[in-house]
């Protein structure tokens, strides 16, 4: 996979069976040097265990990087280097007053002229977790309201490389924030008629919730993929699709809802571009019953019609619990076409950042 190789051509030389398994994945997790904050209990920072997306505004070591943590109200700067993570400075997203961002994902453009290069850093939009069902839908709907509302955000901002360090200190603020909700989307677009009614829903098997997991901006679109609903009897996982700064600006976005096969009861986990394309990193979208191990894979897709899984990724346990991969970042192209992608996982301790080889 060569980066700017137009995904078709990837994903037909996939499906005709170029290459063989590639055996390079690494089962270590990268050291992580610093701190890669979570939550702050009784004062105490805590490392993070809920690592949600991952993106870059640089390709090659070390890689200029921003990571998300859905229990926080910040990002984090991290510079990746070959073989090891460097923690650095904190990004402000939200005032942690307003309530949880929740955020899932995080994409990197370089700017459609004139526009500049963004980040753009999603919440859920969904309803809060709540997996005991604390929270009664009569009695507690101002507080699910409000939570909802909290997460209901895309962020924008500019965060320009000169003013990242290599040791991942920021020296200059960043610039042009801006944020939607794109619940107005969801219900006004004819084209999200069908995503529409699961807003404001549990994520569970039945009412089947909205919530969304990845994020990935691709030639002038962003592309947001969805945990749940899941379509079509369960068999279809939802991304859409819009011109990516139309919405800031109030203009039409050319909004599209895509259908991905990714396996019965999965949904999208996180969503990652690499050239043309996007990669795609699939697994349960439902918490799996007891004694069952959820699935995880991740595919390439041309962001249309064109899907092909490349790899179907093991179990992992952190001192006696599953990982759940949550973040996916592309990290180099070999000669023979294989891409290494370094994979992040919720319930580790800063991710547990572990590293796979796509065959080509």
């Amino acid at each position: 996979m060569r980066p700017h190789t137009p995904i078709i051509a990837i994903l037909a030389g996939v499906a005709l069976g170029w290459g063989q398994p590639v055996l390079a994945d690494s089962h270590e997790p990268w050291p992580v040097a610093g701190k890669l904050r979570g939550e702050t209990k009784n004062g105490d920072v805590k490392k993070s265990k809920n690592i949600s997306g991952i993106a870059c505004l640089s390709a090659g070591f070390p890689m200029k990087c921003l990571v998300i943590d859905d229990e926080v109200s910040f990002a984090q700067l991290v510079i990746v280097n070959d073989g090891e993570l460097l923690a650095g400075d904190i990004v402000a997203l939200v005032d942690p007053a307003a309530g949880s961002l929740d955020g899932e994902g995080v994409a990197f453009a370089k700017g459609v002229p004139p526009e500049p290069e963004y980040f753009y850093i999603i919440g859920s939009h969904g309803h809060p977790r709540d997996p005991d069902h604390k929270l009664d839908p009569v009695r507690d709907r101002e507080t699910i309201a409000s939570r909802i509302a909290a997460s209901s955000k895309l962020i924008r901002l500019t965060i320009a490389a000169d003013t990242i360090t290599d040791q991942g200190e920021l020296t200059a603020p960043p610039k042009g924030r801006a944020e939607i909700d794109l619940r107005a989307m969801i219900q006004s677009e004819t084209a999200l008629s069908a995503i529409k009614p699961f807003l404001g829903q549990r994520l569970e098997e039945q009412p089947n919730g909205l919530t969304i997991e990845g994020i990935a901006a691709v030639q002038g679109r962003l592309y947001v993929g969805l945990r749940g609903p899941l379509l079509e009897d369960g068999n279809r996982a939802a991304v859409i699709s819009f011109d990516q700064n139309a919405p800031f600006n109030g203009k039409p976005a050319n909004v599209r809802l895509n259908r991905l096969a990714l396996g019965a009861k999965r949904g999208v986990r996180d969503l990652a571009a690499h050239g043309s394309g996007i990669l795609v990193l699939a697994g349960p979208a439902f918490e799996p019953r007891e004694g069952e191990t959820g699935k995880y894979s991740i595919f390439a897709w041309d962001g249309d019609s064109m899907l092909v899984l490349l790899k179907d990724l093991p179990p992992f346990e952190e001192d006696g619990e599953a990982l759940k991969p949550e973040a996916l970042l592309p990290l180099r192209t070999h000669p023979d076409g294989s891409l290494d992608v370094l994979v992040l996982f919720d319930h580790a301790k800063e991710g547990g950042p572990r590293l796979f080889r796509l065959p080509k």
